[in-house]
């Protein structure tokens, strides 16, 4: 890598929502992003074409078999080979509404852990195997919706987001030169945060005016957010404390009632 000042990202989820908006924003500043779309590039009109952009497609629903091919490895490190940093940028997500049968629910669940963590852990793992120190920073987006109980998320969505966070918190205890970010943010304004929910409830709808983001907002705290050193950063920031208190507070009283439940 030269010193050249700029970086190199690497976005999933790049053609929609905050991944469009995080794109777009660190290419108007100079630096290079390989785009990683969970849809076909050819069936959808969503891409743009950059000359510091590739595109690249990979189907993160997929269980088995590597997520990239070795000559679509090859195409990212000849790309940012000249850049002075690397980030991997973990966006590309789902989010599923209310589940129905135990059959479903346990489906919905095996099923958004792969696309939102698991399957992209492994996408990580193979730039790191394909070039040792390929990658400088990994930066997960979180969600405020892991310590509120809404029915906005379904199971699979939160606890996904849950290991992404438990991971960048043990991962600190660790000397490594891979960091690792998990950014919380409040809700942004995309489809899959469906608003018509939110609208359903007074004291949501109010919140959500004071809190949520439009995704240029929250891709312009995400960067922001990320030339940070601390490993969790919540945006915004202020009701981390009492949603974080809530959270904790309604997990010891749960805890009790079955201590003493026979």
């Amino acid at each position: 890598m030269t010193d050249n000042g700029q970086i190199g990202y690497i976005i999933t989820g790049h053609t929609g929502g905050i991944g469009k908006e995080l794109a777009s924003l660190v290419l108007h500043r100079g630096h290079k992003v390989i785009g990683i779309a969970r849809s076909n590039l050819k069936e959808q009109n969503q891409s743009y074409d950059h000359p510091q952009l590739s595109e690249l497609h990979c189907d993160f629903s997929r269980v088995e078999g590597n997520m990239l091919s070795h000559e679509q490895l090859e195409v990212i490190q000849e790309a940012l080979i000249d850049c002075s940093e690397i980030v991997y940028i973990l966006n590309a997500g789902q989010n599923q509404g209310p589940d129905c049968t135990v059959v479903e629910m346990l489906d919905t669940v095996v099923n958004l852990i792969n696309v939102n963590a698991i399957a992209q852990l492994k996408l990580l793992n193979e730039l790191l195997m394909h070039r040792a120190n390929m990658i400088d920073k990994c930066i997960f987006i979180g969600s405020y919706l892991t310590f509120l109980s809404s029915s906005q998320a379904s199971i699979g969505y939160v606890l996904s987001k849950n290991i992404l966070q438990e991971l960048t918190l043990r991962y600190q205890e660790r000397s490594s030169s891979l960091r690792l970010q998990t950014i919380v943010l409040g809700g942004v304004y995309t489809p899959m945060n469906r608003q018509e929910e939110i609208d359903k409830n007074p004291m949501r709808r109010w919140l959500g005016k004071l809190f949520r983001l439009s995704p240029e907002q929250a891709a312009r705290s995400i960067i922001r957010a990320s030339e940070l050193n601390s490993p969790i950063k919540f945006v915004p920031a202020l009701p981390a404390v009492p949603v974080s208190a809530l959270y904790h507070g309604r997990i010891f009283l749960r805890s009790l009632f079955h201590f003493f439940r026979r």
